[in-house]
């Protein structure tokens, strides 16, 4: 079985965040569990650092975000693909809170660091979805709490695919309007976040009540 598939940079570019730096390339697209037959990750998870903002509320939150590894192994391109949180779900409970976690999500993520699996040709860019997990003040089991914001980064891709092309024909029968897909119904999703520079991460315990 195929473990990963790759498609057209525009695809992903218009609809999961991937900026424009690769245009022209096509991206293999993975998940989470085929990104281990692919690469192996060099560097320990960094710790994900609970917005300070928000940890008076103390709840616990798990994000999907999207990122690209780069054929050097490197991460970049970070955007956020689905959230939850204990207090509210995934209805974001007061402004600036998903771009908080988002933010520092991105931060964490850009220290991991991959190499190719040997005799694997991994040329080119990578697009997956890593899911993280912030403990608040009543933990949840580290699973239980990622299974909130599982997604089929596969399924996203196709729909994504599937909603250009049908834009695009809606587009040739009517030059007149300009036509704009948006395959996945999220105001997050257009949003790329990129590590704040010389973050300290936080490396402390999670928030309590």
């Amino acid at each position: 079985m195929e473990v990963s598939r790759t498609i057209a940079l525009s695809a992903i570019a218009l609809c999961l965040g991937i900026g424009t730096a690769y245009a022209g390339e096509d991206v293999r697209v993975a998940s989470e569990d085929e990104i281990a037959t692919q690469w192996i990750q060099l560097t320990s998870n960094a710790p994900l650092g609970y917005p300070t903002e928000f940890a008076d509320r103390g709840d616990n939150v798990c994000l999907a975000m999207g990122y690209a590894i780069n054929d050097d192994g490197t991460t970049s391109d970070f955007s956020l693909l689905g959230s939850w949180n204990s207090a509210t779900g995934d209805v974001e409970p007061v402004p600036g809170y998903w771009g908080a976690f988002a933010q520092a999500g991105a931060n964490a993520l850009s220290h991991w660091q991959f190499e190719p699996r040997p005799g694997v040709d991994v040329a080119g860019t990578t697009y997956t979805v890593a899911t993280l997990g912030f403990q608040g003040g009543d933990p949840l089991a580290p699973e239980a709490l990622r299974e909130h914001c599982q997604v089929d980064i596969h399924a996203l891709v196709a729909a994504s695919w599937g909603d250009q092309q049908r834009s695009r024909r809606v587009a040739e029968r009517e030059r007149d309007r300009i036509i704009g897909a948006s395959p996945i119904h999220s105001p997050r999703v257009d949003i790329r976040y990129e590590p704040a520079p010389q973050v300290a991460i936080d490396t402390g315990s999670s928030p309590r009540r």
